[in-house]
């Protein structure tokens, strides 16, 4: 379902389910209200209806009074006075609404002579209505008799006040029907001496139509009532409940609580439940003054009278809702079809720019100021931005594409240098190692050198020893004459090896020198490989930058090689400090041998020489003494030139030793150097992966933003 439908009806069923919840509560508290206030109302009306009722029986009551004050004023006339005054007096009062019959009822003797009253007897003096009509009839009648059951009569004269009797049947002279009543009774007392009582009959059905039905509210059909001090119902709409005790239908604790409300003269409310329906009764007390025992006026009103009241009520209110609901409903339908008919223009232009590859050129339509012409300006704001960003994009992805392709390319050349470097690196590796093999030779034989010198020393001393041995006796000239010549000619024939073995180390140590140089020339080729290497690594650092978060990769691979290059320009420039050591010390270590070479040419030119003084010595024993004395003379020279020998041949030794020492450091060195290369082209061949990689990226890239639009 759209949001243009759900939305609406959500806060359509939310704001039923609000209102319906608030009318419901609203009528449940209104119900009860409604309620409460009926028995309010009811206790108000009952109230109302009991100060009529009292004020209607206080007018009688005066009434009363007045026929004492008439009887008591009237004791000093005669009889005939007595009946005429009285009899107007009650003729008068008997013409008021709802009296049957004002009477009065004299003692024996009392009021009027005796002999007019028989023994037993009452004189009575009666105003009353006859049923049949026709206006007001007055009797009277000497032979009255009553009754020990007539509490009119004797509840007065018992308790000297006002009293108000039960309600009760009583059929009057004459008539046929009986008439439900109560009787309103006052004592007569004529200096303090009971002398009989004056009362008003009122008939029930009459007293409800004077009094009672002035208080029926038809809107609720609410109605009042009378109830005697004993619980019987005095009055009511319905005569046939006259008479009867109230609560007939009531539960008993409710009938005594009732009972004990108007005997004890409080207020009392009851819900009554019964077969006719539930009644709703508030029961107030009403005490006319002088009456010693309180009555009490009920107010009924009918529940179902009230809950069609209520009923109308909700009808309306539900009314009300619904008027509401619609109402809110229409509002929903119009609002919605405003707000959201912006919104479908909105989604339908989104949708057009989002249909195929995505077109960049449609802009929204900017209506009004409101919120949505608000938003319509910042989304077209936002499209001019994302076109713009989608255009540059596509160009520096075309820049990025070549880019790409570039670095591609010197990562192959780079790789290509690497392998190239490798392969020269390793054959210097091999040839430092040959070196390092004729430099140790070359050490060897400068030992073997010196070991020689240091032995033609030791032969030397000994000829020193021979020759003094010589001057001393002549007899072993001979002797040493043929050993000297004998050590004369290993003199020479040491002399001539070691001319040759000098002759040799010079051509080593000259070889050396120039696999310095062709070192040097790796060096410099591996120097001039670094230098590249160290430009492409600083322009794939550029590209890398130029690249952004997809060349963050590539730039810490291009600073790794950038690293290597500088290890391997200095590790270039230390082979090439070093290869000049050795150039140096192998020229050095030419001169030495050369100045050996000398040397040795000069000893082998002392043994020539001895060797002949020896033959000449031999054969003349004449000249033996300054032969010998020569002899001894050059064999200290011999001596000396061979301890030189020694010593050019030990710093030979060392030379070599020192050389051997730069050969093996520069074979480490170009070991290093092969293991760098190696590196390099490893690194070189990560590089061309990344370039590749790369490369693809900028190939999705452009395939990505080309489809834009714009």
């Amino acid at each position: 379902m759209k949001l243009k439908y759900k939305l609406p009806l959500i806060l359509f069923v939310a704001f039923a389910v609000i209102i319906s919840a608030t009318f419901s509560i609203s009528l449940r508290n209104e119900a009860r209200l409604y309620r409460d206030s009926q028995y309010d109302m009811g206790q108000a009306m009952a109230i109302a209806g009991s100060k009529s009722v009292k004020s209607f029986l206080d007018i009688n009551i005066n009434y009363l009074l007045a026929v004492e004050k008439a009887v008591i004023a009237t004791t000093g006339l005669n009889e005939k006075e007595k009946e005429q005054v009285l009899g107007q007096i009650l003729m008068a009062f008997s013409d008021k609404p709802a009296i049957t019959n004002v009477y009065v009822v004299f003692e024996r003797g009392a009021y009027f002579s005796a002999a007019r009253t028989d023994s037993g007897q009452y004189f009575s003096i009666d105003a009353f209505h006859p049923e049949s009509g026709g206006g007001i009839e007055l009797f009277f009648d000497p032979t009255f008799e009553i009754s020990e059951d007539d509490d009119w009569y004797f509840m007065p004269k018992k308790t000297q006040r006002v009293y108000l009797t039960e309600p009760y049947e009583y059929t009057y002279p004459d008539e046929k029907r009986a008439r439900k009543m109560i009787t309103l009774a006052s004592p007569l007392y004529v200096n303090e001496e009971f002398i009989g009582a004056v009362g008003i009959d009122m008939e029930l059905s009459m007293l409800y139509k004077s009094v009672f039905e002035e208080l029926r509210d038809t809107a609720t059909g609410g109605y009042a009532i009378l109830v005697s001090h004993e619980g019987v119902l005095a009055v009511h709409p319905r005569n046939d409940m006259l008479m009867t005790e109230i609560g007939r239908d009531m539960e008993e604790d409710d009938l005594k609580g009732l009972l004990g409300a108007i005997s004890g003269g409080e207020y009392y409310r009851i819900k009554n439940v019964t077969d006719a329906g539930t009644t709703l009764m508030s029961y107030v007390p009403m005490q006319p003054a002088g009456i010693e025992e309180p009555w009490s006026l009920g107010w009924s009103v009918s529940l179902d009278a009230l809950q069609n009241e209520a009923k109308r009520a909700q009808r309306q209110s539900i009314m009300m809702a619904v008027s509401c609901t619609v109402a809110w409903g229409v509002f929903l339908l119009i609002f919605m079809s405003a707000v959201f008919g912006n919104i479908t223009r909105t989604v339908d232009t989104l949708k057009k720019m989002t249909v195929g590859d995505g077109d960049l050129t449609i802009r929204l339509a900017e209506r009004g100021r409101d919120e949505f012409g608000q938003m319509a300006r910042g989304l077209n704001g936002l499209i001019d931005k994302l076109h713009a960003t989608v255009k540059r994009t596509q160009e520096d992805s075309k820049k990025l594409l070549s880019t790409s392709a570039g670095l591609m390319d010197l990562s192959h050349g780079l790789s290509e240098s690497a392998e190239v470097t490798l392969d020269r690196s390793g054959s210097a590796a091999q040839e430092s190692g040959d070196a390092n093999g004729d430099v140790q030779e070359i050490a060897t034989e400068a030992e073997r050198v010196s070991a020689s010198a240091v032995e033609l020393s030791a032969t030397a001393n000994e000829m020193g020893v021979s020759m003094d041995a010589m001057v001393q006796t002549v007899k072993g000239m001979n002797d040493g004459f043929t050993k000297m010549t004998g050590e004369a000619r290993q003199s020479k024939s040491i002399a001539d090896e070691a001319i040759a073995e000098v002759a040799d180390a010079i051509k080593v140590i000259s070889a050396l020198g120039a696999s310095a140089k062709e070192i040097g020339q790796f060096t410099d080729v591996i120097m001039g490989i670094a230098k590249k290497t160290n430009l492409l690594a600083i322009n794939a650092t550029v590209e890398a930058a130029r690249a952004g978060e997809a060349g963050k990769g590539f730039a810490v691979v291009a600073g790794e090689v950038k690293q290597l290059a500088n290890q391997s320009a200095s590790n270039a420039n230390d082979i090439t400090s070093r290869i000049e050591s050795i150039q140096t010390g192998a020229a050095n270590a030419v001169d030495v041998i050369n100045k050996i070479s000398a040397t040795m040419s000069r000893i082998s030119r002392s043994a020539n020489s001895i060797a002949q003084s020896i033959e000449r010595e031999t054969k003349t024993s004449d000249e033996l003494a300054n032969s010998v004395t020569h002899t001894n003379a050059g064999a200290k020279q011999v001596m000396l030139a061979i301890s030189g020998i020694a010593a050019s041949a030990q710093n030979s030794a060392k030379s070599a030793g020192d050389a051997a020492h730069g050969t093996e450091i520069v074979s480490g060195s170009i070991h290093e150097i092969n293991e760098n290369a190696g590196r390099v082209n490893e690194y070189s061949m990560e590089l061309k992966g990344s370039a590749e990689s790369l490369k693809a990226m900028a190939e999705h890239l452009d395939s990505i933003v080309s489809k834009f639009k714009t």
